[in-house]
């Protein structure tokens, strides 16, 4: 179970500081993405990284701010089926070792770039990002371009997302964001390192759904019980919900136009919203939110943006059918350009 506080703090996967879930037998995916398989990246730490399927491009998956790679389950598949498929753990997600550095928008894709190349995965590759993913998919492509031949960015966060509406309004939106970060993330850190569970896991910690296998509640609930997951979380909430923030700093940097290559921005329909938001708030970022889309995809000659009707934030499990078509068109874009060549 995941809250989606699009326009406020961070993604909070809610999982459970209890015994393993029942197993179920509903396994619609390749369950070889989430097996431990650490990759040396350099500097005592280790990035879990997990590849099926074969073909080219590669296509590599970066999850939101929860990062569970779990949430490609209803995707991968059909995926697989075409071409190369890899998945990966950011630091101090699954079963990845965590950061040594705050989880910024450089320093993740420092991340990836050493990992991929260590796993000696080149190009052509096709990124598919979703939420945070998606900046950090942005900001990949943009600081090693000639490894990047398209994208799919799924409901993407960019720089300056929350520099929207009045001054008043921003103001507003930092204030309760801050308050809960302090109220929620933290919080959490303190109860696991602390292993104070005697009264029960609070509301701020909550279970995740029943049903998973014993190998999905080991991948979700191991960098939970280390307290990795919620620094990881925190550190790169700290480093992009804010206005100027360090992340906006950093892509605005490296940013470049994407030239001709394919470029799919994927939109929900329906947009999360926290209680305290008044409707002119509300507005005002759904707004900005689908401007900044449209300025993602208008980098590339053949961007497209396009809003997937009755889909949420999560458009990869409410309308998966639509992730699927996008990746697969930019996978045959990508084969045609390269056979041109």
């Amino acid at each position: 179970m995941e809250t989606t506080q699009i326009a406020g703090v961070a993604l909070t996967v809610l999982i459970a500081l209890a015994g393993p879930a029942q197993p179920t037998n509903k396994v619609n995916y390749d369950p070889d993405i989430i097996r431990s398989n650490l990759v040396d990246i350099g500097g005592g730490r280790r990035l879990n990284l997990n590849c099926v399927g074969q073909g080219s491009p590669t296509v590599i998956f970066e999850q939101g701010g929860e990062g569970n790679i779990l949430n490609w389950r209803k995707v991968q598949p059909a995926i697989t089926a075409i071409t190369r498929t890899c998945f990966y753990d950011r630091a101090g997600f699954g079963f990845s070792d965590p950061p040594d550095k705050p989880v910024t928008v450089v320093n993740v894709t420092d991340d990836l770039h050493k990992l991929l190349q260590i796993a000696g995965i080149g190009g052509p590759i096709v990124l598919v990002g979703h939420s945070i993913g998606g900046l950090y998919a942005t900001v990949y492509a943009d600081r090693f371009p000639s490894e990047v031949s398209g994208l799919v960015l799924i409901d993407p966060a960019f720089a300056g997302q929350f520099d929207f509406g009045t001054p008043a309004q921003r103001a507003s939106n930092l204030d309760h964001d801050v308050k809960a970060e302090n109220e929620s993330g933290w919080a959490c850190v303190k109860l696991v390192e602390h292993e104070d569970f005697a009264a029960g896991v609070p509301g701020l910690c909550q279970v995740f759904p029943k049903g998973e296998t014993p190998a999905e509640a080991v991948y979700l609930q191991r960098p939970v019980m280390t307290g990795s997951w919620y620094r990881a979380e925190m550190s790169q909430s700290e480093s992009l919900f804010r206005p100027n923030s360090e992340d906006t700093r950093e892509e605005t940097a490296v940013r470049r136009t994407f030239g001709d290559k394919p470029v799919i921005v994927l939109t929900s329909e329906k947009i999360a919203f926290d209680d305290w938001q008044d409707e002119a708030m509300r507005k005002a970022f759904s707004q900005h939110w689908r401007a900044g889309h449209d300025a993602l995809a208008a980098r590339s000659a053949r961007g497209e943006s396009i809003v997937v009707g009755g889909s949420d934030h999560f458009i990869q499990r409410s309308a998966p059918a639509a992730v699927i078509q996008a990746v697969e068109k930019v996978v045959v874009e990508v084969r045609s350009s390269q056979s041109s060549r």
